[in-house]
């Protein structure tokens, strides 16, 4: 019965650990450390994500976030390279409050203000120098083509469903940050 209960609760603790699965057009893994991938320079062209639902209330409390972009992978040599799959990892961080300028609060209620009252505001309310956020953090997980033997740069699109769950009432913080870009998005509970 002991062992029953032991392999239960492991089984538990990896789906908290793991969270629902992402929807995304290319494979997602959610291994803890860096997803091992050949080294291919890719620059961030295009990067959006908006909430799919945002009635969040005490018993609405999770929603999917859509996240699109196209990222561009430059080939060299005689190397064209792919993507295999997407690396997802969704932590909670503390973010500065002196870098918290530019939040787009898309859901109801009251927007925080502007910067420096905003930053004043919350400082004052919680006597904290720092915003929780759920980082996202995207990343593109590529491999050579053996298909192809000249170097080529390829465009490719992610689109991508990622479930979040809001688990405080008052405001909640997202970060989705992909290459050398971000976005910060912000839902009232």
């Amino acid at each position: 019965m002991n062992h029953i209960f032991k392999i239960g609760l492991s089984a538990l603790l990896l789906i908290a650990i793991q969270g629902c699965s992402s929807h995304a057009n290319y494979p997602v893994t959610r291994l803890a450390g860096w997803a091992h991938a050949q080294h291919a320079p890719w620059e961030v062209l295009e990067l959006s994500a908006e909430f799919e639902d945002q009635n969040f209330s005490l018993y609405n409390s999770t929603t999917h976030m859509m996240i699109k972009a196209k990222v561009k992978a430059r080939g060299h040599g005689t190397v064209t390279y792919q993507i295999k799959k997407l690396h997802i990892s969704q932590r909670t961080i503390q973010e500065d409050l002196q870098k918290v300028v530019d939040i787009k609060i898309t859901a109801p209620g009251f927007p925080p203000k502007p910067a420096d009252l905003f930053i004043k505001q919350y400082q004052k309310k919680y006597k904290a120098d720092t915003l929780p956020f759920t980082l996202i953090e995207i990343t593109p997980v590529f491999e050579v083509n053996r298909f192809l033997r000249r170097a080529e740069t390829r465009e490719f699109d992610l689109i991508i469903e990622e479930p979040i769950q809001n688990r405080a009432p008052g405001r909640n913080y997202y970060r989705v940050k992909l290459g050398d870009r971000h976005i910060d998005l912000g839902t009232f509970q």
